[in-house]
């Protein structure tokens, strides 16, 4: 399948990688720093309170009761069925989760009051508490409005063993992610268009050696260097971040090292669109700036406005962070991140045809 030279052009290129510290410090040191800011000063939100709210009455009185909740400066409040979002709950994503039952904001015998039954996550009791005091001071109000029209209610709570999500458990993915980007991007755009402009390439074509062997050893060198990086970071992030996988592991790695096909083609494709080595970092920051700050790296998609939403989902680093965070935070299978993993072969099939177009081993 490869020449006999394959083996040498991938001892040289993992060699030259290990020599470039300006590589190695944006492969490496890099996205730990970004894991140390965002990790340690905790952007995700300290002292917010997810609380989840299953209304099967859906009338009047049940939406302003919602509404009074939301208004909480502290709370977001989630709507959904009370299976989804106890699992959402026991995924680490609610504090607590109220269901108002049908019988919600009707009239009820004093000797009756309506119970409000509400779920706790016991792996962090503090937050659950909280939020299951704002619930019954909500009810409380409703209780007793000055109207009188309002029955009174009763909070039933009920524990669930849940999970204690951080911010570093979303954060983790989204860094591995971005550096996966930047690795396959940069690192080999920059290389590749100093070995063409020097001339190097033109004069390695005029050896045995087949364009196919180069282009194989430059993938496979960054494919290894990424999972080193991939390794690394996990390590990093379970021994000073508690960072808590809840999905496989291997799964989890194979998924990243596959994602990054996509970015080291996307670096032939920036290399070959270059006219010299100053145009790199303009065109392949046009390919990542947006992506780094729409595709949910250290922030959740959620927040963008719904057309940027729509769009970005569509983008490969989307797809990667989102099928990472499937496996790692909601211990998804192979299986169950079939459709970002689709969306990342569309990519990658894409990106390999455009770079097999694009890239020469001449100057233009």
């Amino acid at each position: 399948m490869f020449g006999k030279g394959f083996l040498v052009l991938l001892s040289t290129s993992l060699k030259a990688y290990y020599r470039n510290r300006q590589a190695i410090f944006f492969g490496f040191i890099f996205p730990l720093v970004f894991m140390g800011i965002f990790g340690l000063l905790n952007f995700g939100g300290v002292g917010k309170l997810d609380i989840g709210i299953a209304d099967q009455a859906n009338n009047a009185q049940s939406q302003a009761f919602i509404k009074a909740i939301g208004d909480i400066k502290s709370v977001t409040v989630h709507r959904g069925s009370e299976s989804a979002e106890k699992s959402q709950l026991q995924l680490g994503h609610r504090d607590a989760v109220a269901v108002l039952p049908p019988e919600f904001g009707t009239a009820a015998p004093a000797r009756a009051p309506i119970a409000i039954t509400t779920y706790l996550n016991t792996t962090n009791p503090g937050a659950a508490q909280t939020a299951r005091i704002i619930v019954d001071q909500v009810a409380t109000g409703f209780s007793f409005a000055s109207l009188g029209a309002q029955p009174p209610y009763v909070i039933q709570t009920r524990e669930l063993p849940g999970r204690n999500l951080t911010y570093i458990d979303t954060l983790i993915p989204g860094i591995i992610g971005f550096s996966i980007m930047q690795t396959g991007i940069f690192s080999l755009a920059f290389a590749l268009v100093r070995l063409r402009d020097a001339g190097i390439l033109r004069r390695l074509l005029a050896t045995p050696m087949r364009i196919t062997d180069f282009m194989a050893a430059q993938v496979l060198s960054r494919l290894i260097m990424g999972v080193l990086q991939i390794v690394l970071l996990l390590a990093v992030s379970f021994l000073l971040f508690k960072f808590q996988m809840r999905g496989n592991i291997f799964e989890f790695v194979a998924v990243a090292t596959f994602g990054s096909t996509i970015f080291i083609a996307l670096g032939f494709i920036i290399a070959g669109a270059s006219k010299n080595e100053d145009s790199v970092p303009a065109i392949a920051n046009i390919a990542t700036i947006p992506m780094m700050f729409t595709s949910g790296v250290f922030f959740s998609r959620d927040v963008l406005p719904g057309w940027l939403a729509t769009v970005s989902g569509y983008f490969p680093l989307t797809y990667l962070i989102d099928s990472l965070r499937g496996i790692s935070v909601q211990g998804k299978s192979l299986l169950d991140v079939r459709t970002e993993i689709i969306g990342i072969t569309v990519w990658l099939a894409i990106t390999v045809f455009l770079a097999t177009r694009l890239f020469k081993a001449e100057p233009s």
